[in-house]
């Protein structure tokens, strides 16, 4: 009895285990979990920040689960639990992608960095009733504040070609970050500094775009950056010509520089200037070329185009002078009278006596005490500055100790050019003699016995002026050559043809006297 009831329970047990078998296939032991998989964003989320969460359920193939029915499905973050999906959802073909969003509030002390949400799957297999869970984990990272950027330029306003350096700075978000730059003119640039340069006049706006670790973008444009063009300046002149000393204003425009500024003139005839609009006056006469260059505040050069400056000679300033004297032993005195003409206001007078001393006045007196040759001149300046040197006049000074110079000449007139040969003759004096000759045509000669040719007609006076070792001076007679033109082959062929005709006629009346001095028949 005992046996048989033993044989009853075990055949029971049989009878339940298969049973079993056949109601739940051996697949629903978890096994259409092996092929479930889990993506989602965001990646990145901010303290205080109210998003949704997008989750995406992959279900793969997997080898005897032909079918899986989905029941519950929630996610688990740090902060609490949100309900995804309740009720029956039967997948039937694999692989599958299932959605489900969970909107979410990122608590705002949550601490920065990173985090996991578990998103929790509930579902049974083949139609079967005992269901599974599986866990499937998202990590996401969190910050204080969002990802934002500022960009800034270190100048705004910059001539062509001019070179712009900028910096972005990013706030928020996940180190590390990559930085992505438009300069607005179709250039493009990267990193947290760069620099571009502007060739082309123009407005320009900068931006510059912010990625952080998780692929989170912000973007920011700078101000405008306005591209002048080139510094430059310009200058003008008033007067550009007249008569020199010609007192000329100069004025200067910068363009496109800051100020303020340094300034270069030069005038053009080695004179410069830093003054922004100065005034220079042109002494000499000449032609001048005046630039500018200039310098900004920011460093930047410009040189100007030349301004041409003619300052004429002053017309009708002349000065003469003639002595009552250009002769005599020592002490020579003489009088000087200077003559000016066409002189504008008062007229300073600097007379150059030759022997060291001056004289301002118009007119002066001079006396030579030592024997010498002397050059006289005057340099006269009018009220506008310009000076006239007046010719040179020679006085010779002789002295009283008995030296004595004469001088003959080989002949004293002919025709030009006539060769004129001088002898000198010097007494009392000590040697050697130094022989200084005024041949009358504004040459002149040395030695004792010189030779000179008049090339043109005229008449010349000539005299000789000897110093001798002991600085004594003496002037010679003066000699008088007359110098005519020569006669041309054209008066030499009238003169013969003259002759030519007086003697035709001579001839013409001797035959006729004798023709008519023969008797007659």
């Amino acid at each position: 009895m005992r046996a048989r009831s033993l044989l009853s329970c075990l055949m029971l047990t049989a009878l339940l285990l298969l049973m079993t078998m056949v109601v739940i296939p051996p697949s629903i032991q978890g096994a259409w979990s092996d092929g479930a998989s889990l993506t989602g964003s965001p990646a990145e989320v901010f303290n205080g920040e109210s998003v949704t969460f997008h989750f995406v359920l992959t279900l793969a193939p997997v080898e005897g689960t032909t079918s899986v029915n989905i029941t519950t499905v929630t996610a688990q973050f740090e902060w609490g639990t949100v309900n995804l999906f309740s009720g029956n959802e039967v997948v039937t073909s694999f692989p599958a992608t299932l959605d489900y969003d969970a909107p979410a509030t990122v608590p705002g002390d949550l601490t920065a960095g990173s985090h996991q949400v578990t998103l929790e799957v509930t579902a049974t297999e083949n139609d079967g009733v005992e269901p599974t869970t599986v866990t499937l984990p998202y990590s996401f990272s969190s910050s204080d504040t969002a990802l934002g950027v500022t960009a800034s330029a270190d100048v705004y306003t910059v001539n062509a070609p001019g070179t712009v350096s900028f910096t972005a700075n990013a706030v928020g978000g996940i180190a590390p970050y990559t930085y992505a730059w438009t300069f607005g003119d179709g250039s493009t640039g990267s990193g947290a500094t760069a620099s571009h340069t502007y060739n082309n006049p123009g407005t320009y706006r900068a931006g510059v775009t912010v990625t952080d670790a998780y692929g989170l973008t912000a973007s920011r444009e700078t101000s405008d950056i306005t591209v002048t063009p080139p510094f430059q300046v310009t200058i003008s002149a008033s007067p550009t010509s007249g008569q020199a000393p010609l007192s000329v204003a100069f004025t200067s425009a910068p363009s496109y520089g800051k100020a303020p500024y340094t300034y270069l003139w030069r005038f053009g005839d080695g004179t410069t200037s830093s003054e922004a609009s100065p005034a220079y006056a042109y002494k000499l006469p000449g032609a001048y070329d005046a630039s500018l260059t200039i310098t900004d505040s920011n460093g930047k050069v410009a040189t100007s185009s030349t301004v041409r400056i003619a300052a004429s000679e002053a017309p009708g300033l002349r000065a003469s002078i003639s002595v009552s004297a250009t002769s005599g032993n020592s002490p020579l005195t003489v009088d000087l009278t200077s003559v000016v003409e066409n002189a504008t206001g008062a007229v300073e007078y600097d007379w150059s006596f030759g022997d060291g001393a001056n004289s301002s006045e118009a007119n002066p007196q001079h006396t030579y005490y030592e024997p010498g040759i002397y050059t006289v001149h005057l340099n006269v300046t009018n009220s506008l500055s310009r000076s006239v040197v007046s010719e040179e006049l020679e006085i010779t000074v002789t002295s009283e100790n008995g030296l004595l110079v004469s001088i003959a000449q080989g002949i004293s007139s002919g025709t030009a050019p006539l060769k004129v040969q001088f002898n000198s003759t010097v007494i009392n004096g000590t040697s050697p003699f130094f022989y200084k000759w005024d041949f009358g045509d504004g040459t002149t000669g040395t030695g004792m016995q010189p030779s000179h040719t008049y090339a043109s007609p005229g008449t010349y006076t000539v005299r000789l002026t000897v110093t001798d070792s002991d600085s004594r001076v003496a002037v010679s007679n003066e000699l008088v050559v007359n110098v005519t033109a020569a006669q041309t082959k054209s008066d030499e062929s009238s003169w013969d043809w003259t002759m030519v005709v007086m003697v035709g006629l001579i001839a013409a009346f001797l035959v006729a006297g004798i023709f008519l001095a023969r008797p007659r028949k």
